[in-house]
């Protein structure tokens, strides 16, 4: 698994497209493919949880889920820097990401003593 924003200019976001659909085409790869999507996502979402309590922060639902949501945020923003030909593309200089990446971790988030 690699970071949608890895500083390569895109090169490991193209080839994770590329492992993701090879994994699609082929059946007997796919299984393995998603383990290590998910070991991933788990992996990551317990050093987000980590980062999160730093602040007083908790993901307001499952950690795994919310982790999948911001990664598919950033992975998106990343594909359309690519697609823009953005001589270094970025999530971090990405409109799309800058707009709507604050507003879900937002929404994603709650205090850590649940508010009270």
């Amino acid at each position: 698994m690699v970071s949608p924003d890895s500083g390569d200019g895109g090169h490991q976001t193209l080839m994770q497209s590329e492992f993701r659909l090879n994994a699609m085409r082929d059946t007997e790869q796919a299984p393995r493919y998603l383990a290590c999507e998910r070991d991933f996502r788990v992996r990551l979402a317990a050093r987000l949880d980590e980062a999160l309590a730093r602040v007083g922060l908790k993901f307001s639902m499952d950690s795994v889920d919310a982790t999948r949501i911001i990664i598919e945020l950033c992975e998106s923003a990343m594909q359309e820097s690519i697609l823009s030909k953005d001589p270094t593309p970025s999530v971090a200089t990405s409109p799309y990401a800058m707009r709507t990446l604050p507003l879900v971790l937002q929404a994603l988030t709650m205090p850590l003593n649940g508010g009270k």
